[in-house]
């Protein structure tokens, strides 16, 4: 790799690896703000998600085009730090794993978020389930499950 093609390449991956690291840090306030239940923060930390996956397709977009112009093809990170020496190979080689490192924390946090979401709809489902349904029993005696609506709702005008 020419020496002008590498600095292309290390100046976009580091900017690649500081967007990931600013990533990071939404992806754990965003678990912080449902874990605190302020609908505020949860909408404000929702809004800067999805400011964090347009981003990510706007830089996955430009990684797409230099690997095409610097010839790179399908290459991964990895296999491109394979074909390189000395400095070059150690500085895009820690560049990597701090990449890796942000990536991974991201994914940490955004399985976590996933899972107490899940957890909450779980129980909120749980508790609707315990004031909706009712069990009966029809004119054969077979017990039938019936969704009810609060008395009010039950009576005609």
């Amino acid at each position: 790799m020419q020496k002008n093609d590498y600095q292309k390449l290390y100046d976009f991956l580091t900017e690649y690896s500081e967007l990931f690291e600013e990533v990071k840090v939404r992806e754990e306030e965003k678990f912080k703000a449902l874990h605190s239940r302020d609908p505020k923060r949860m909408d404000a930390a929702f809004n800067a998600h999805m400011d964090s996956e347009e981003k990510i397709k706007d830089f996955e977009s430009k990684r797409t085009a230099l690997h095409k112009e610097l010839g790179l093809g399908e290459k991964t990170l990895k296999e491109v730090i394979e074909t390189l020496d000395g400095e070059d190979k150690t500085n895009l080689t820690n560049l990597y794993e701090k990449l890796l490192n942000s990536i991974n924390l991201t994914k940490e946090f955004n399985n976590r978020s996933l899972e107490f979401a899940q957890m909450n709809i779980d129980i909120v489902n749980e508790i609707t389930g315990i004031f909706t349904k009712s069990t009966s029993y029809n004119a054969s005696g077979t017990q039938t499950n019936q969704t009810t609506r609060p008395s009010i709702l039950n009576k005609k005008a």
